[in-house]
């Protein structure tokens, strides 16, 4: 895993989370509501930030596809996570 700026955007810091993925391993993505499906989607915590006002992850697309014979949303190879991250002061 790597952080990785991206500069500002009005009063928000954008930035991303790069992961590389080996290959034949994946990292579950977020699932649509209602969807039955296998993994768990990440998480990504900063509750020990003590500058963080608000945090949005744009999630990029997951592929869809069969893991065991069950639907899943997954990430593999190579994939960045942006944030936009809001701080109290800047």
């Amino acid at each position: 895993l790597k952080l990785v700026s991206g500069g500002l955007k009005g009063q928000k810091a954008l930035a991303g989370l790069e992961m590389k993925i080996p290959p034949e391993w994946h990292v579950y993505g977020p699932t649509p509501q209602g969807e039955d499906v296998a993994g768990f989607e990440p998480t990504i915590t900063w509750d020990k930030s003590l500058n963080l006002k608000d945090l949005t992850i744009l999630w990029p697309p997951p592929l869809k596809t069969e893991i065991q014979e069950q639907l899943s949303y997954v990430y593999e190879g190579n994939i960045l996570i942006p944030f936009e991250l809001t701080p109290e002061k800047i």
